[in-house]
């Protein structure tokens, strides 16, 4: 048995990359900003979000991220329902659309790591999974501070429901 307290100096490596999922439930979305301003009304189920009523066409929410530095973004996924027909606004078409941005905290410059865009016409009642795969890793940077925002456009009535987002990476270090 083991007893003895032990001190490393360094980082300790893996021999071969592994990889890592950071699973964003919707309930950490909260509404934009401007959301009091427009009217819009949402909802929280158990396992997803949607919006009741949708009048000025467009409803943005956001959540923080806490990505591990050093690790390289590999892939984002989008869990949602087309669940039309059992809302009000069944006859319409709809669409979304999820970015994983980044604010650098040093420079004070921002951007889009990577993008999913979802138009969606029919119902099947199934929770799918719309999947990005980056052609080129995006490098996490201690330095920044990362985020989603997900935003729907022409849905109401639960047509639309959002179960989350999964953000995969690579890492080669471990961590604590």
């Amino acid at each position: 048995m083991f007893t003895q307290d032990v001190t490393t100096q360094g980082h300790y490596k893996y021999a071969a990359p592994k990889t890592g999922k950071v699973r964003v439930h919707a309930r950490a979305f909260a509404p934009g900003s401007w959301f009091t301003s427009r009217n819009v009304d949402y909802y929280f189920d158990n396992a997803y979000l949607y919006l009741e009523d949708n009048p000025n066409g467009t409803a943005r929410f956001n959540a923080g991220v806490d990505l591990p530095a050093g690790a390289v973004v590999t892939k984002l996924s989008l869990h949602y329902m087309d669940a039309q027909g059992q809302g009000t606004n069944g006859d319409d078409d709809f669409n979304a659309h999820l970015s994983l941005r980044y604010f650098d905290q040093v420079t004070g410059s921002e951007g889009n790591v990577a993008s999913i865009s979802l138009i969606t016409t029919g119902i099947d009642g199934d929770i799918k999974t719309h999947e990005y795969t980056l052609p080129v890793g995006h490098v996490v940077n201690e330095n920044r501070a990362y985020g989603l925002r997900f935003q729907m456009t022409n849905c109401a009535g639960n047509d639309l429901r959002f179960y989350g987002v999964t953000i995969e990476y690579q890492t080669t270090t471990v961590q604590p």
